[in-house]
């Protein structure tokens, strides 16, 4: 996934020309990632809610001071990492897909 992202980057930083057929290519590389990141997000998310559930039954405080504590959890930082990284290819799938509709209407010109 790196690998892919690395590349549209440097093909864009360096202004290479890429066909259009290639920067949907590399779109459908990173939406076959898609589903796997998200099943990563789903299971951090399920361990954080019951890392919070369980604080809560332990320490019987309010909501608020476990979703404090939530947020100081290893799961909680790497379900935010990975999020993130979610949004991120949401966005490169995207743009690639823009991109190649622009690169096709520039090479009819």
């Amino acid at each position: 996934m790196k690998e892919v992202i690395e590349r549209l980057q440097k093909w864009v930083t360096e202004g290479v020309p890429v066909p259009p057929g290639l920067w949907i290519d590399e779109a459908m590389k990173l939406l076959a990632f898609y589903g796997e990141q998200s099943d990563i997000i789903a299971e951090l998310e399920s361990q954080v809610a019951k890392e919070k559930w369980k604080y809560k039954q332990e320490h019987t405080c309010s909501d608020a001071e476990a979703e404090s504590y939530k947020r100081t959890l290893d799961c909680f930082r790497d379900f935010k990492k990975n999020e993130g990284t979610l949004k991120m290819l949401d966005e490169y799938i995207r743009l690639a897909k823009k991109r190649a509709t622009l690169a096709n209407d520039e090479f009819k010109l």
